[in-house]
């Protein structure tokens, strides 16, 4: 591809981050006034502190309150994406977006719950960072690349800890991942994946596998409810 094409499009991969990262601080800001409710701090708080599990019976329970959160959070998410119009203004990215489901979040608390070995004593924030996930398709994508590390660093500038890039690579899965965490550790982050055309294949095989895990340990526990 040619050198100022690719250019282009990486300038054109910052004009989008910056517009999802403005989405992300409004509808944070909109949300806990429209649902008249009380945002937790979600680098303090850890997975274990909101949810419970009993050897004996088998039984997975998270708090009442704050599943009616994370409830109230992602149906005011699904109301916002009818009136998402990036797709259209980023055509060259193929770009896709979801909420994800309560189910798939039920069952990632239960994994990093009792499928992982630290047992809930994770922050919430790194468990719960993709409620809002886009997806993008970047032709010769590379995390290395002299203008990606130009964006960067302007990113950094811009935002610093605010907005949180990571080469998530890692067997036969290749992508970076952005995270928009926002002013606030009372904000749920949301997730910008970035897949070269030539890896659709193997990641979403990938992800198939990855979401086997989760399904894994949704079955043993299969018996999940809210507490008070």
């Amino acid at each position: 591809m040619d050198k100022t094409i690719q250019g282009l499009l990486y300038e054109k991969l910052l004009d989008l981050i910056g517009k999802i990262y403005k989405l992300h601080s409004d509808f944070s800001t909109e949300f806990s006034i429209l649902e008249n409710v009380e945002l937790i701090n979600l680098k303090k708080k850890q997975i274990r502190h909101v949810t419970s599990v009993s050897d004996e019976t088998e039984l997975f329970t998270i708090n009442k309150s704050f599943y009616q959160l994370i409830m109230g959070y992602t149906e005011r998410l699904k109301k916002l994406t009818y009136d998402i119009e990036l797709e259209y203004d980023f055509i060259e990215f193929d770009l896709r977006l979801r909420v994800k489901q309560p189910d798939s979040i039920v069952n990632k608390l239960k994994y990093y719950r009792v499928g992982k070995p630290e047992q809930g004593k994770i922050d919430l924030n790194k468990c719960l960072n993709d409620l809002l996930g886009f997806r993008i398709i970047f032709k010769q994508f590379d995390h290395n690349d002299e203008y990606f590390k130009k964006i960067g660093e302007k990113i950094s500038q811009i935002y610093s800890n605010r907005v949180m890039i990571r080469d998530s690579s890692k067997l036969n899965y290749k992508a970076t991942h952005v995270y928009f965490y926002g002013e606030s550790n009372k904000y749920f982050p949301w997730e910008l994946q970035i897949w070269d055309p030539d890896n659709l294949t193997t990641n979403d095989k990938s992800h198939t596998l990855h979401k086997q895990e989760y399904t894994k340990w949704a079955e043993i526990y299969k018996n999940s409810s809210e507490i008070s």
